[in-house]
């Protein structure tokens, strides 16, 4: 019995060293115009792997709105399934953070697998946020977002408005100060709404 042990401990070291390791990796963009992060690094870690001599291939399954029709909420739905299932398809999982509390107890503890020099390069505040499930570091970010409203307080001022709080009120806010502004002749000023996707 032992022997066997040994020979397959034997034949699956061969097998790695002559074959190499391939991971094989689910993502999710939006983006159709080839603007995601995930294809160019994985490419750039694959071509990183054969120079130092690593033996270790990347593979993407990169689902976009261009290759399946469904939104990141059914994405969110699939690797939820995946993961729920024990799915031994994918080895890495590129998800939105927000769905950490609903992963975190599939994913693997990474303490001890990464170094402090890597989690130091992050702010430790958006690293325990996005990060930590339970004590365990399950991810960590791959690119980062924000939502950002800027507002001109001057304008602002001078038209007695407050910063808007939501999207009516930016929208109303928008609408008035364009209007004082022309009855003045500054046309050089546009309002502009990415919900709407139009000039106001």
């Amino acid at each position: 019995m032992l022997s066997k042990i040994i020979i397959l401990l034997l034949l699956s070291y061969l097998y790695t060293r002559i074959n190499g390791i391939e991971l094989n990796i689910l993502g999710f963009t939006r983006d159709a115009n080839d603007n995601q992060v995930y294809t160019p690094s994985v490419d750039e870690f694959n071509k990183y792997s054969i120079k130092n001599g690593l033996n270790i291939k990347l593979n993407l399954m990169l689902l976009t709105q261009a290759n399946i029709t469904f939104s990141v909420t059914d994405y969110g739905t699939i690797v939820e399934a995946l993961l729920n299932k024990n799915s031994k398809k994918y080895d890495i999982y590129f998800y939105d953070n927000v769905y950490i509390d609903k992963y975190g107890e599939y994913l693997q503890d990474l303490k001890g697998l990464i170094s402090d020099d890597l989690i130091n390069k992050y702010d430790p505040q958006i690293f325990k946020e996005s990060c930590i499930y339970k004590d365990h570091i399950v991810g960590i970010p791959v690119r980062m977002g924000f939502s950002v409203l800027y507002s001109n307080e001057k304008i602002l001022k001078k038209y007695e408005k407050s910063i808007p709080k939501t999207w009516d009120e930016l929208l109303e806010t928008g609408k008035y100060v364009l209007k004082k502004e022309r009855e003045l002749n500054n046309t050089n000023l546009i309002g502009f709404s990415t919900v709407l996707d139009k000039v106001m």
